[in-house]
C-alpha cells in the first residue's frame, strides 16, 4: 500500500471537519426542531383547548419505536412540566406519555415552554474522558499479564500504545472543548 501524500491527508482531515460541522448543525437543527414542536403543542393545546393528537406527536420522540438517539428522558420531563403528562403504559404494555386528567388547557404557559429548552433538563452524563486512560492502563496490564502466562493472540505493541496514549489525549483537548461550549452556551443563556 502506497503510503498518502501530506496534501491528501490534509484533504481528507478537512473532509472530516466538514463532515464534523455538517453533523454539528444538524444535531442543532433537530434540537431546535423539536423544541418548535414542543412548544407548538402546548400553543395548540392552549388556544384550541383541545389536546386530541398531540399525545401521538410527542410519543415520536420518546417510546420505544420511535426517534433513536435523542434525550428522551429530557422530553419526558419538559411534557411532565409543560404539557401536563405523565408516563404510563398502552394496551400492549409499552411505555409512553398521556395526558394528566386534572390537566387543563388554562394551566398552560406558552411563555414559560419557550423559554424552557428541553435539552436542558435531565441532562445526559459526557463520556468522561478519563475512562479512555483507564482503558489504556487496563490494555497495558492485561497485555502484560498475557506476557507472563506467555497467552498467544494478546498483542500491545509500541504502536498500539502510542495509538492509545494519542487517543487519550485527543480525548482530554475534545473533554476541554466540550467543557468550554458548554459553559459559553450556559453563559449565553
Amino acid at each position: 500500500m502506497k503510503k498518502p501524500t501530506k496534501a491528501a491527508i490534509a484533504k481528507s482531515f478537512a473532509n472530516l471537519e466538514g463532515l464534523r460541522d455538517e453533523a454539528i448543525q444538524s444535531a442543532l437543527t433537530m434540537r431546535d426542531s423539536v423544541q418548535n414542536l414542543l412548544v407548538g403543542c402546548v400553543s395548540h393545546y392552549k388556544m384550541t383547548g383541545n389536546n386530541d393528537g398531540l399525545k401521538e406527536l410527542v410519543n415520536a420522540f420518546v417510546t420505544d419505536d420511535g426517534v433513536k438517539g435523542i434525550n428522551t428522558p429530557a422530553i419526558v420531563e419538559w411534557c411532565n412540566t409543560h404539557l401536563g403528562m405523565f408516563t404510563g403504559e398502552d394496551k400492549e404494555g409499552n411505555a409512553c406519555l398521556f395526558f394528566r386528567a386534572d390537566f387543563e388547557p388554562k394551566m398552560l404557559n406558552v411563555s414559560k415552554a419557550t423559554d424552557s429548552k428541553w435539552w436542558t433538563l435531565k441532562k445526559v452524563t459526557p463520556f468522561a474522558f478519563d475512562q479512555v486512560n483507564a482503558i489504556l492502563a487496563l490494555a497495558k496490564k492485561s497485555a502484560s499479564a498475557a506476557k507472563k502466562s506467555d497467552a498467544e493472540g494478546v498483542i500491545l505493541d509500541a504502536l498500539l500504545s502510542q495509538k492509545l496514549a494519542e487517543l487519550a489525549t485527543l480525548a482530554k483537548k475534545v473533554d476541554s472543548a466540550m467543557k468550554a461550549a458548554a459553559a459559553a452556551e450556559k453563559a449565553a443563556a
